[in-house]
């Protein structure tokens, strides 16, 4: 005969597993649902960093790129872009876009484009001014383009290219004299 000490109670180990196993379900499920609460958490702040990300770069791309309306007349208007910092292949795209913009909703017949604050002119800039100011051209607009240095001027001829046809003047003022004067503007000086 088997001592009473060793037996075991079947039914009540089958309910004591069944116990910790709804234990460990409600455990895993418990876990599940956090894990996805939290990638959902995780996610919406990862798009709302890309969110503020965005209208930075928007903030900064409308700062780095003014168009700036001068005169507005029934004759046309004039824009000034001072461009100011580096200007790479996504930079010069942008300019170009928001310059056509800026022709079309100032109706502008004259555009200075003052590169006094861009710190280096080598041939892709150039190239990229050049595309700009062809751009502005065909739609039926001058371009002036100031700030030349002679450092620029060197550059620009050093590199063969060709800038026949494009006024450029040392300075932004003198830009606009001669942008003012095309439209038939007198200058005066006052006092």
């Amino acid at each position: 005969m088997v001592p009473m000490s060793n037996t075991v109670d079947v039914q009540a180990l089958q309910a004591r597993v069944a116990e910790l196993e709804a234990l460990l379900d409600g455990a895993t499920r418990s876990e599940r649902q956090q894990r996805a609460e939290r990638e959902r958490s995780e996610a919406q702040g990862l798009r709302l960093q890309q969110e503020v990300i965005e209208a930075q770069q928007r903030a900064i791309q409308e700062l780095s790129t003014p168009v700036i309306p001068i005169v507005d007349t029934p004759r046309g208007g004039v824009l000034v872009m001072p461009l100011i910092g580096s200007i790479d292949s996504l930079r010069a795209r942008d300019i170009m876009r928001v310059l056509l913009a800026g022709i079309n909703q100032h109706r502008a017949r004259m555009v200075i484009l003052d590169i006094t604050g861009v710190p280096i002119v080598d041939s892709g800039v150039a190239n990229h001014l050049n595309k700009t100011i062809k751009a502005a051209r065909l739609k039926g607009t001058q371009v002036i383009v100031t700030g030349i240095t002679e450092a620029v001027a060197e550059t620009i001829v050093d590199l063969g290219i060709d800038w026949t046809g494009i006024q450029t003047l040392g300075d932004l003022q003198g830009g606009l004299r001669a942008a003012l004067a095309s439209l038939g503007y007198r200058i005066i000086a006052a006092g």
